[in-house]
């Protein structure tokens, strides 16, 4: 999401509540908004401006029928489950992940993609909660699911190929071993670089964990001060890419921008 993107969606977004606010004051009341809300939670939660998020996800659910689409409420339950994940809410998000994870089971099956995108979120609160070891084997088998469904070199996958690599990083953190964590965020970037232009903000996460990794390889190469200086300025490079990226989107007063920041330190 670019600045330029940035700006569009906020436009949008003011665009879809002078609507509802049309809406109310023709007494209109047979639209439902769940969906809606739900999507105005993403923009707020990929803005890093969490308390919106986590409040537009609650009018989302309050908003959910069961005549609604099986894929409306599976999408709202995920959205509020993320956005309590990050306002440590989490026995409230452990009963709206779960909701949504048999859900989806029991409506879609195990071979669709909403099936790994849920499990996708379900890892995510896994991996806070610290459960990391269940994390893993959750977003392994989003992974085989997508790329079951669309081959090896699809976006989705190396969105899961990025997911998998972080829940290994910190798998792993202890024991050392980030051979399974670099592979597959080395193929999550060469995916996204094949179809995505070189700015692309996508790009950012995957760069930022694979330096990650390969800080905690060279703090292993100490011994040969060669081989570490050599991974140190490739994970500073990774950094300062996924740092830029960050500000072009987010501008300096951003959380995400923050996080590089904090990174590249």
């Amino acid at each position: 999401m670019h600045k330029q993107h940035t700006a569009i969606s906020t436009e949008t977004h003011q665009l879809a509540m002078e609507m509802i606010e049309k809406l109310k004051s023709k007494q209109y009341n047979n639209s439902n908004h769940a969906a809606l809300f739900a999507e105005f939670s993403v923009l707020f939660y990929i803005r890093s401006e969490y308390d919106e998020a986590h409040r537009w996800s609650i009018e989302a659910l309050k908003q959910l029928r069961p005549w609604l689409p099986a894929g409306i409420i599976v999408d709202v339950l995920r959205q509020a489950a993320k956005s309590c994940v990050v306002k440590r809410e989490f026995q409230k998000a452990d009963l709206l992940i779960k909701e949504a994870v048999y859900l989806a089971r029991e409506i879609f099956d195990t071979d669709h993609p909403k099936y790994s995108d849920v499990l996708t979120d379900y890892g995510f609160f896994l991996l806070n909660f610290d459960s990391i070891s269940n994390s893993v084997t959750i977003y392994k088998t989003a992974l085989d699911i997508r790329r079951t469904i669309f081959g090896r070199t699809n976006l989705h996958v190396a969105l899961a190929h990025k997911d998998l690599a972080y829940a290994l990083y910190v798998h792993e953190y202890s024991s050392g071993r980030f051979d399974d964590a670099s592979e597959h965020a080395g193929i999550a970037i060469d995916i996204m670089e094949r179809h995505l232009p070189p700015n692309h903000l996508m790009l950012a996460s995957a760069r930022r964990i694979k330096a990650l990794i390969l800080e905690e390889i060279a703090i292993d190469n100490a011994s040969t001060p060669l081989s570490e200086q050599n991974l140190l300025l490739k994970s500073e490079c990774l950094h300062l890419s996924a740092l830029e990226m960050s500000k072009t989107a987010f501008g300096e007063r951003n959380v995400q921008t923050a996080k590089h920041y904090g990174n590249l330190g």
